[in-house]
């Protein structure tokens, strides 16, 4: 976002594009945790001397659906663009674009920005773990972060896999674990997958995985 656009979000300062002023041309919204969508609006007025016409309202991806109430607005009329998110199972930075296309000669489209950040139960870094063939086989470490609208604790680790031990260390700061796994040895290579078990059910697992390779 640029400092310009800070500025202006900031002090209240509508941005023009041709006939249209906008309060503003990007929504950074936030996100509840679970919210399955997100709805923003982009007013505008019409500064022009003249009627006029919204040709097409359209957006970069299938996740964001825009809408405008009509098509035609008076000089001094406002009216917004609304658009609605659908986070399916995104997570994470998302950036979506609605493009404007109005009546005046030659204009290009206007891009409106939807900048959203989806947050997850569970912040695991890094999501995989690897030893060389015949390298000591030292604990490798997994920071998990709970998030605190999710109400859950992490209890365990899960893995079908008996060459290798784990080891869950609450830390100080609220909802942070630190997971160790370490294989019981590296001559042979190997892979495992592991389940992070908590205190109550999430929508979707979050496995990890560790090799010997």
């Amino acid at each position: 976002m640029t400092i310009r656009l800070l500025l202006a979000l900031a002090f209240g300062v509508a941005t023009a594009h041709g006939a249209l002023q906008w309060e503003a041309t990007e929504r950074t919204p936030p996100v509840a945790l679970g919210a399955e969508k997100v709805e923003v609006a982009y007013p505008f007025k019409n500064a022009g001397q003249k009627p006029l016409t919204i040709l097409s309202v359209r957006a970069s991806c299938g996740c964001t659906t825009p809408a405008l109430e009509k098509m035609i607005y008076a000089p001094g009329e406002s009216g917004e663009v609304k658009a609605s998110f659908h986070i399916g199972d995104r997570v994470g930075d998302q950036h979506s674009v609605i493009y404007v296309q109005t009546d005046e000669p030659d204009a290009a489209p206007l891009q409106l920005h939807l900048y959203l950040s989806v947050p997850q139960p569970l912040e695991i870094t890094p999501r995989v773990v690897s030893w060389e063939q015949n390298e000591a086989p030292a604990p490798k470490t997994i920071d998990v972060h709970v998030h605190p609208e999710s109400g859950v604790e992490l209890t365990g680790v899960q893995t079908t896999d008996g060459g290798y031990l784990t080891e869950v260390k609450p830390q100080p700061e609220k909802g942070h674990y630190l997971v160790e796994i370490r294989p019981t040895g590296t001559a042979a290579k190997s892979r495992a997958v592991f389940h992070l078990q908590t205190s109550k059910a999430l929508a979707k697992p979050y496995p990890i995985f560790a090799f010997v390779r």
